[in-house]
Parts: structure tokens; C-alpha cells; sequence
């Protein structure tokens, strides 16, 4: 997004907001998947990236005021629900964030945030970057499910790719005016820990 303003005042906002709610499920419910000499692989992952970009210009004879505003925000949600079901095989593997083959989540989120002011007078201008991102990767075992293996059962729960590393915070504000000065945005992107499994006791 870019934004612009001129002439003897100017105020401008510039604002790129943009959200990703990714959704993969499996849910059993009351239902059997039976392998004998066979493997049970039950998996969900996700891929899902997203870029906002704000690019905001005051340029005025007098006094002007601007900003840019950018938001990206990744809601990542990979379930896997077992509810009075059983699930028997081989080997029994359930995995939330990651597929059969060993391929885990790809998500990242960028946000930056450019300003400059121009003017005789003082002028202000502000720079935003936001980034969010919600990684969930769940198993539940509800109910009188059962997991039963010859072998092995395993049952885990795979962050990402890059953990809290992820996001991605940029931008800068310039005033070239009467009393100019310079800001950075602080690359703090808020990426907490993914959610785990939830086993009903029997």
C-alpha cells in the first residue's frame, strides 16, 4: 500500500492488514481404521505465509502529519480429533504438523512500515508493524478411543519451521522538516508457543 500527500498541510494514513486462518482437520468419530501388517499414518500440516507492506509520504510547505500501519496475521490450526474411536495397526502414527513423510509446517509472516515527512515546519510521522502468528497443532483423544499398535504408536505434536524466529518486523520513519529526527520499528513479532494434545483419561 502506498499513500500520499501534498500541498500547503497534508495528513495521510497508509494501512495493509492481512489475516490467514488455515485449517486442516481429521476427526474419527465412533468410526475404526484397522491395519494388521500395515502402517496407520494420520497426520495434518499447514503452509501459509503472508506480507504487508505500507509505504506512507507527506510532502508539504508548512506542517503535514502521516503513517503507516501494516498487520499480518497467520491463525495456523492442525487437528487431529479421535472421539470413541480406534485407530489399530502395525505401527500407529498420529501426527498434528507434519505429513507422513517428515514435512512440517512452512509459515512465516513479514510486516513493514516505511514514512517520510517533508516539510518547513515540524512534521510527524509514525511507522507500524505488527505480526501475529497462532501455530495449534493438537491431538485429542476423547472419549473410550483407543490406539493400539504391534509395534509402536506414536503420537506427537511438530512446531514449525524456524519457531519463534518466524515473524518478521521492519520499517523506519524519516522527518526532514524544522525539526527532523528518524525512528525504527522494533522487530518483536509475537509468535508464542503451539498448543499441544488433549487425552481424556479412561
Amino acid at each position: 500500500v502506498e499513500a500520499q500527500a501534498y500541498g500547503i498541510v497534508g495528513v495521510t494514513l497508509g494501512s495493509s492488514d492481512i489475516a490467514v486462518n488455515t485449517r486442516a482437520n481429521v476427526n474419527v468419530n465412533g468410526g475404526t481404521l484397522h491395519a494388521d501388517a500395515a502402517d496407520i499414518d494420520v497426520t495434518t500440516r499447514s503452509n501459509a505465509f503472508t506480507r504487508a507492506h505500507t509505504d506512507t509520504t507527506i510532502a508539504v510547505a508548512r506542517t503535514g502529519a502521516g503513517g503507516s500501519n501494516s498487520s499480518s496475521t497467520i491463525d495456523a490450526r492442525n487437528t487431529i480429533t479421535l472421539d470413541d474411536a480406534t485407530v489399530k495397526g502395525k505401527n500407529v502414527y498420529l501426527y498434528a504438523g507434519r505429513d507422513y513423510t517428515g514435512n512440517v509446517n512452512i509459515i512465516d509472516a513479514y510486516a513493514s512500515s516505511y514514512v517520510e515527512a517533508y516539510s518547513l515546519l515540524p512534521a510527524i510521522g509514525v511507522p507500524i508493524a505488527n505480526v501475529n502468528i497462532g501455530e495449534h497443532n493438537t491431538i485429542n483423544v476423547l472419549g473410550s478411543s483407543r490406539v493400539q499398535a504391534l509395534q509402536n504408536a506414536t503420537l506427537r505434536d511438530v512446531e514449525g519451521i524456524g519457531g519463534s524466529q518466524r515473524g518478521h518486523e521492519k520499517g523506519d520513519g524519516l522527518s526532514l522538516s524544522l525539526v527532523p529526527y528518524g525512528v525504527s520499528v522494533t522487530d518483536n513479532p509475537q509468535v508464542p508457543r503451539p498448543k499441544h494434545g488433549n487425552f481424556t483419561p479412561t
